[in-house]
């Protein structure tokens, strides 16, 4: 080779070089500005999740809190139903009490009114019987003068005499019957009186005293039912109270559990971010890091495929060749491990990303005889044909 051709290759050689270092510095500074795209996304995206977060819970907080208020309300307004109808009842019961005791009075109203009637009856039965014995003494009167005016005028002396004796005598019998009839009616109508005053003080003190006995068992059972109503509405309200705190201790732990649960999340998205921008810090400083895909270079020889790329050092070791028939596969693996020291322990974070880049020769190729070597900054495949 000639020193004209030599440096004409070099020439070329040193004009590649600078297009690929072009290339290369503008491949970087697209990694750099996509990187900056993803980290700015993903910042966003953690932030807009850690918002949905705390909406969530708190509304799951504001729902539990309106659920717990609803049962609240129904325990309360099960109690104003429990008073209102014990007092309900209360009511019902002096309303009973009060229309018994009406209907008692008029029972014994009703009663008085029927023993007068029947009094008075038997004293119009008196009445009219001594009417008509007066009634019949008069008639009888009334015949003998009759019968003593048609007697001769001979024995109108003696007669007179008989008559005036007689007379007198059946004046001093009806006197005797009269006074007699009227001694036995006044002795009937007083004693009439005095069975009738008896009977009425006895009904009147087998009243009161019905009146007293239903009374009082009456107020037994108003102060029983009061006792019950008071009892119940004790219970209700110590077992209201009893639920409310329970209810209130297990809303405060729910409460305690969702923001210490909160804590945890907000604390597990820092780390996460932190570690995620401290491995993407990392990695940008890295040169392992600064190829983003597998470029290879294929030339072909008489028996053999040549597969060129340019890695790393450190890369070329992860970069792997398979193939099958046609088809050439290349792969590169990047393990990232990242330890930290925290109160709660050594925290350590692994990370395996896999580049991979498949394409096709004219020819088939024989798997098993594969031969990598690396050189100046170009790893290097030969791969036989079958």
């Amino acid at each position: 080779m000639s020193k004209i051709d030599y440096n004409s290759s070099l020439s070329t050689h040193r004009k590649n070089m600078k297009a690929l270092n072009e290339k290369h510095k503008n491949e970087l500074e697209k990694v750099r500005i996509n990187h900056t795209k993803q980290k700015n996304q993903l910042e966003l995206s953690q932030a807009k999740e850690l918002v949905t977060k705390r909406s969530e819970g708190h509304k799951k907080l504001i729902d539990l809190t309106h659920r717990q208020e609803k049962t609240l309300e129904k325990l309360k307004e099960s109690m104003e139903k429990t008073k209102a109808t014990a007092i309900k009842r209360e009511d019902d019961v002096l309303d009973s009490i009060e229309k018994s005791v009406k209907n008692q009075k008029l029972e014994h109203h009703e009663k008085t009114q029927i023993e007068r009637a029947k009094h008075d009856m038997a004293m119009n039965e008196l009445h009219q019987k001594a009417q008509i014995e007066m009634n019949r003494l008069q008639r009888e009167i009334n015949s003998k003068k009759q019968e003593l005016s048609h007697t001769s005028k001979l024995e109108v002396t003696h007669e007179e005499a008989i008559g005036e004796k007689k007379l007198s005598m059946t004046k001093k019998s009806y006197l005797n019957k009269k006074n007699a009839s009227e001694d036995k009616y006044q002795r009937a109508l007083a004693q009439q009186k005095k069975n009738y005053q008896d009977l009425i003080t006895k009904e009147e003190r087998k009243f009161q005293s019905e009146i007293v006995g239903k009374t009082k068992n009456f107020q037994d059972e108003i102060k029983r039912i009061k006792a019950d109503g008071t009892l119940k509405n004790q219970k209700t309200q110590a077992l209201f109270e009893k639920k409310f705190q329970e209810l209130q201790k297990s809303n405060e732990a729910l409460l305690k559990k969702l923001i210490s649960k909160k804590s945890e999340i907000i604390q597990k998205l820092r780390n996460e971010v932190l570690e995620t921008h401290t491995l993407d810090a990392q990695k940008v400083g890295d040169p392992f890091y600064a190829v983003t895909g597998l470029d290879p270079i294929i030339e072909k020889e008489a028996d053999h495929y040549l597969v060129k790329l340019e890695v790393s050092k450190e890369a070329a070791s992860e970069v792997e060749l398979n193939g099958h028939k046609r088809d050439i596969t290349l792969s590169m693996n990047r393990r990232f491990e990242n330890t930290s020291n925290e109160d709660s322990g050594v925290q350590k974070l692994k990370r395996v990303e896999t580049l991979t880049k498949n394409f096709s020769v004219d020819q088939i190729i024989n798997e098993n005889e594969v031969e990598k070597s690396y050189k100046d900054g170009v790893l290097t495949f030969k791969v036989m044909l079958a």
